[in-house]
């Protein structure tokens, strides 16, 4: 998804900057990416809350997530 580093990181110099997308649902975790990627944003995903705090690390601007979404949301 979006621009990334070897090894599957996201740029953080991504032109757009980082985009966190946090949903149980791969699909909507993929469209939301292509989308995203394609107007130059880099992508992380992951499929909870959980996840999405520990892949952070400070370098992102924005977390899309849905308010009901599973574990730690």
């Amino acid at each position: 998804m979006g621009d990334r580093e070897q090894g599957g990181a996201p740029k953080a110099n991504a032109p757009g900057g980082v985009i966190l997308v946090a949903d149980d649902e791969k699909n909507i975790r993929r469209t939301l990416g292509l989308v995203l990627g394609g107007a130059g944003y880099a992508v992380l995903e992951a499929e909870n809350g959980r996840q999405a705090v520990e892949q952070a690390g400070g370098r992102i601007i924005l977390m899309a997530s849905r308010a009901l979404a599973g574990e730690a949301s």
